[in-house]
């Protein structure tokens, strides 16, 4: 029997190295970094939850994942879209520290059907805010959003709401 061969989920604080091998039966996964596409993600995966995650290289080949939450680092909707393809997805969250990949990809959001949960965390200027309002309003699939944001965007909230409402 090899080492750890019963595994079935692990949780790292930190990324992966290149070369890195994880064990092929895992189906759950949670990782503080993934920006390397050299590490192969197991093809059982049905979670994935990745704190920064600054590109999806990887993570398109997972046919069987269920369930993924990715503290997103990069500004390419296209890297978003690609998300949609994934057959089992059920449940995708995204969440935000940078305002200019929040605004970045916001256009994108409305696109992701399986996108449940969005975390907004910046502080953005009028044209980021603007672009951030407008991706929120078109998720009417959302079922949880957690936005806290900066002055400049909580004062166009009552404006967004008068105009959608």
């Amino acid at each position: 029997m090899s080492p750890l061969s019963n595994l079935e989920e692990f949780e790292g604080c930190v990324g992966l190295g290149q070369g890195s091998v994880l064990p092929t039966q895992l189906q759950r996964l949670r990782l503080g970094s993934y920006n390397n596409s050299s590490v192969v993600l197991p093809a059982q995966l049905q979670q994935l939850r990745l704190r920064q995650c600054s590109s999806i290289a990887g993570i398109t080949a997972l046919q069987q994942l269920q369930e993924l939450s990715l503290g997103v680092r990069f500004e390419d909707q296209g890297q978003l879209l690609r998300l949609a393809q994934l057959p089992s997805l059920q449940r995708l969250v995204l969440s935000y520290c940078g305002t200019d990949q929040a605004a970045a990809t916001a256009p994108a959001w409305q696109q992701l059907r399986q996108l449940q949960e969005l975390s907004v965390r910046v502080i953005p200027n009028t044209q980021q805010a603007d672009g951030v309002m407008c991706g929120i309003l078109a998720c009417s699939q959302l079922a949880k959003l957690d936005l806290r944001i900066g002055v400049i965007l909580t004062r166009r909230l009552a404006m967004y709401r008068c105009i959608a409402g």
